[in-house]
């Protein structure tokens, strides 16, 4: 498993959705959770606060 690639057909067997996932876009949904709040407070925190972005689990 760890010498296969993120999309062979025994890596999304054992991840699941999370296979699709890539350290980089691991990253982005960071960035963009990050970026979501620093506009909610500078805002002034008016509204609900935002809401991170949902990611896969690894299915078990």
């Amino acid at each position: 498993m760890r010498h296969l690639p993120r999309d062979s057909a025994t890596a999304r067997a054992i991840l699941g959705p999370a296979a699709e996932w890539t350290d980089d876009t691991h990253l982005l949904a960071h960035l963009v959770d990050l970026t979501s709040g620093a506009n909610w407070q500078r805002g002034g925190g008016k509204g609900s606060k935002p809401k991170p972005l949902k990611r896969p689990r690894p299915s078990t």
